[in-house]
């Protein structure tokens, strides 16, 4: 194996380590159509944020209200410490570009 890369992993253990929701859907898509695989677990991803936050809100806005550091409605970490904060902050970010990058312009 060459360094700096990862060892491949079958396709069947990649997907059981995935949530449910993300499973059903990209099961369905993963072999011929990778991009709408992309789009759709991204859509799971803001349906299951939104249903958790109970915010009717959507995209970057809905990761901004349910996912930020000074008043979460999902915590990622312990917020009484830097690191914690950081964690919040970077999955924060994370989720919010994302579904702006892979969900956002396919709609």
């Amino acid at each position: 194996m060459e360094p700096g890369t990862a060892m491949s992993l079958g396709r069947d253990a990649l997907l059981a380590g995935l949530h449910a929701n993300i499973r059903k859907v990209i099961e369905r898509f993963v072999e011929d159509h990778l991009d709408v695989a992309i789009f759709e677990s991204f859509k799971a991803i803001n349906y299951r944020v939104k249903e958790m936050s109970s915010l009717d809100l959507d995209g970057s806005k809905l990761m901004d209200a349910t996912l930020n550091v000074t008043n979460p409605k999902i915590r990622f970490a312990d917020l009484s410490s830097q690191t914690g904060k950081d964690v919040q902050q970077g999955l924060h970010f994370l989720f919010k570009r994302a579904v702006q990058a892979f969900r956002n312009p396919c709609s």
